[in-house]
């Protein structure tokens, strides 16, 4: 069970959170989406194949800086420097499909966008908490290419 299937604990734990720490409640909210994402793809066949990148990842990975994150990039290489292009974009085909079924109830398939090497995942949740200036929806970004070599 996830907690956000129980609407009351899940407004409960996430106004907790926001009090204890001191942030707004709809960026806990939020956090708690890019997070649950975050958890999937960790938890998959496809964790040592993807690669965090952005400011989510100097947040969440590396604790440099403090702030809330509005969306993720991410970064899929098969980890075979010879893979052809074509594995390259089904890995990533793979991991958007893994990523929207886990999360199918807040998917929105007819707002992403696909294209070569590339695909954005949009995600709509009911928002427990209105923010001011936050996206209604979480992107989810996923680039799949070659890896540079070394210099």
């Amino acid at each position: 069970m996830n907690l956000h299937s129980d609407k009351e604990a899940f407004k409960e734990i996430i106004a907790l959170a926001a009090d204890h720490f001191g942030y707004e409640q709809s960026h806990v909210e939020k956090d708690y989406w890019v997070s649950k994402i975050l958890r999937d793809i960790s938890m998959s066949e496809y964790a040592d194949k993807t690669y965090f990148k952005g400011g989510t990842s100097l947040s969440k990975a590396y604790g440099l800086i403090e702030r809330f994150s509005e969306d993720l990039d991410l970064f899929v290489f098969t980890g075979d420097k010879g893979a052809s292009k074509q594995a390259e974009k089904t890995l990533n085909k793979k991991l958007s499909k893994y990523i929207a079924e886990l999360n199918s109830d807040i998917y929105k398939e007819d707002l992403s966008e696909t294209g070569g090497n590339y695909r954005k995942l949009y995600f709509s949740y009911d928002n427990v908490f209105q923010g001011v200036g936050l996206k209604e929806h979480l992107e989810v970004e996923i680039k799949s290419c070659d890896l540079p070599d070394k210099k």
